[in-house]
């Protein structure tokens, strides 16, 4: 949905995920100075898989094969991915 403050402003449709990453890790090695990082691909894997999941699992109300049919994964392997995240349906 355009993203917008008020009715007479230009709609404005949000930067590309892909954008958003990008300048993100502009920013992550621009602050690390003289360290060398390590796991950067597990880092943002973790970053940004979790609320993916809970976002598609909350959109579908936890009903994990529609979530795993719009994620396009098998639904033990979403299972096991909400195990290791410790996504729990809300009570």
């Amino acid at each position: 949905m355009p993203v917008t403050d008020s009715p007479n402003q230009a709609q404005q449709t949000p930067a590309p995920l892909n954008e958003h990453v990008t300048q993100t890790l502009a920013h992550y090695f621009q602050t690390l100075e003289q360290e060398t990082p390590t796991d950067v691909y597990q880092m943002v894997i973790s970053q940004v898989e979790k609320p993916l999941l809970e976002y598609v699992l909350a959109r579908t109300e936890f009903n994990q094969s529609r979530a795993a049919a719009i994620l396009g994964i098998n639904r033990n392997t979403l299972r096991k991915k909400m195990q290791h995240y410790q996504i729990t349906q809300p009570s």
